[in-house]
């Protein structure tokens, strides 16, 4: 059974580094870029997103968020650094990698340990109930093991679909598109026969076919 893991980081913050350029003006050029996790290093900057949601309305609750939202980008920023050496399949579209990569960083442990040096908070804005930061370092101010490959993601995705895969037929909850049968039985019909099978609609593209032909109650 696949273990799943949530980002865990550690960070250690020490002294300042020099940056090439003002990371103020490079992520102004690139704002818009940056906050979609289409840019993460430019110009000898290297920037994390994090996004909470604010639970309440108090000043107090937005101060909270505004706390998680930087340890969340300080999170996003590792991993970007992480996963920045991995060598993707060259036939993958961008937004296959796309989607690796943020699985990636929703389920691997990553067991490296970094310091950075000159970090800075340079956005911090509460909207529609969600607080979004971003932080950003100097690429020299980044000192981390870079541990990702492409071999151990595809795994870990392969892994997971196997295993909810599983799961799914543990509980008897078909997989999207695929049809199962039911015993019901209250026409007295041969079980299986196509008289008996009554299609019912769940949605999200499940369909049960209940067989109507050996008991008098659904068995579930």
């Amino acid at each position: 059974m696949m273990t799943r893991f949530n980002l865990v980081v550690t960070v250690m913050v020490i002294g300042s580094a020099p940056f090439a350029a003002d990371p103020i003006a490079v992520f102004s050029g690139h704002q818009e870029e940056i906050l979609s996790y289409r840019i993460f290093e430019s110009d000898g900057c290297c920037f994390g997103v994090g996004e909470i949601v604010v639970v309440g309305k108090s000043k107090l609750a937005e101060e909270v968020a505004r706390k998680k939202a930087e340890l969340s980008a300080q999170s996003d920023l590792l991993a970007n650094q992480v996963l920045k050496s991995v060598k993707w399949p060259e036939s993958w579209s961008q937004e296959k990698v796309a989607e690796a990569r943020a699985f990636a960083k929703k389920h691997m442990n990553y067991s490296a340990h970094g310091t950075m040096r000159g970090l800075q908070t340079l956005y911090s804005v509460i909207k529609d109930g969600k607080c979004t930061s971003v932080v950003v370092v100097p690429d020299s101010g980044v000192n981390i093991s870079r541990n990702a490959d492409f071999a151990s993601i595809k795994k870990m995705m392969d892994d997971y679909e196997a295993e909810q895969m599983r799961l799914s037929v543990a509980t008897n909850a078909p997989p999207v598109g695929v049809n199962a049968s039911l015993a019901a039985n209250t026409n007295q019909c041969p079980i299986g026969s196509v008289k008996c099978s009554t299609p019912i609609d769940l949605g999200d593209g499940k369909t049960i076919l209940m067989d109507n032909s050996g008991k008098d109650d659904l068995l579930f």
